[in-house]
């Protein structure tokens, strides 16, 4: 079997339907049990599980390669990530993009809180408005980059205080789980998110040149009604430059799981892929809580 190229493969995947994502992926573990000892193989099978969202088997590619490579440092680094122990290697320097490194903390608040949130955001349905684009003194709506509804801080008033106050007071234990440079949380910005049929957010950094330059951690607080009723909306956190100017091909794909919150630096580069659903009720779409984590300027 010939290497194709992964970076082609996992563009494809972004944008592909599942039988294709699962047949390539047969493929690639054909192909490695035909070729035990091929490093090349292992490490793209790895990549396309973690795009896939398929993380223990994704490390278990990830551990074939150190297997046979122990100095594979790009190997050691994201299986140290998918396993929530990046602060304890460090970025490799070998590669132009490397994975961002990401927390999730499932059942973040309490079952009757996650509730109260739903129910905050059905009661808000009227005020949720088109999100907009671009830097924030000219923002403004274009849906063929960003196709949802969002719920802003003006809206939301002090109804999300205690949610608030549960973020202000993780923010320098994310800080050290995440190794990044430590700072001084400044303010916490959040919005809430709506996404129905077809509606998605096309690849973005959080993080810019102007008033959103201080951002420093993202973080998306996913919640919807039970039973789930929408497939998509997978979040993929792109394999970023260090100077975060460039998106890689490859990526991590997060599934959106009901009171689950996920935590990444905010110069990673990111996006919803389109969401599907044959309900059109608004209770019934994909809800998050989006927020990011200013650092005090020095």
């Amino acid at each position: 079997m010939t290497h194709d190229s992964i970076e082609n493969k996992l563009q494809t995947i972004a944008q592909s339907p599942l039988a294709f994502m699962v047949e390539l992926k047969q493929k690639y573990e054909y192909a490695t049990r035909q070729n035990p000892e091929d490093v090349d193989l292992f490490w793209q099978l790895g990549e396309i599980n973690r795009a896939l969202g398929n993380f223990e088997a994704a490390i278990d590619c990830y551990s074939q390669v150190l297997h046979k490579c122990p100095q594979h440092g790009r190997a050691r680094y994201i299986a140290s990530i998918l396993q929530g122990r990046q602060h304890s290697v460090d970025r490799p320097t070998d590669a132009l993009h490397c994975p961002a490194p990401f927390l999730i903390q499932k059942q973040f608040v309490s079952t009757d809180y996650n509730q109260s949130i739903l129910s905050l955001a059905i009661e808000k349905e009227s005020a949720f408005v088109d999100a907009k684009v671009g830097a924030l003194a000219y923002e403004t709506v274009d849906t063929t980059i960003r196709s949802t509804k969002i719920l802003g801080k003006s809206e939301i008033g002090n109804s999300l205080a205690e949610f608030r106050k549960k973020i202000f007071e993780n923010c320098e234990h994310w800080q050290k789980l995440l190794n990044v440079t430590p700072f001084t949380t400044g303010h916490i910005e959040l919005s809430m998110l709506h996404y129905q049929n077809r509606q998605f957010y096309q690849v973005h950094k959080d993080q810019g040149l102007d008033e959103t330059r201080s951002r420093t951690l993202t973080f998306i607080y996913f919640f919807y009604k039970q039973p789930k009723a929408f497939s998509g909306g997978e979040l993929l956190l792109y394999d970023t430059d260090e100077n975060a100017h460039s998106a890689g091909t490859a990526f991590t794909q997060i599934e959106p799981e009901n009171n689950t919150l996920l935590v990444f630096p905010s110069q990673y580069f990111h996006q919803v892929t389109p969401v599907q659903s044959s309900f059109c009720g608004f209770d019934s779409g994909r809800f998050v809580i989006n927020g990011f984590i200013h650092a005090v300027s020095t």
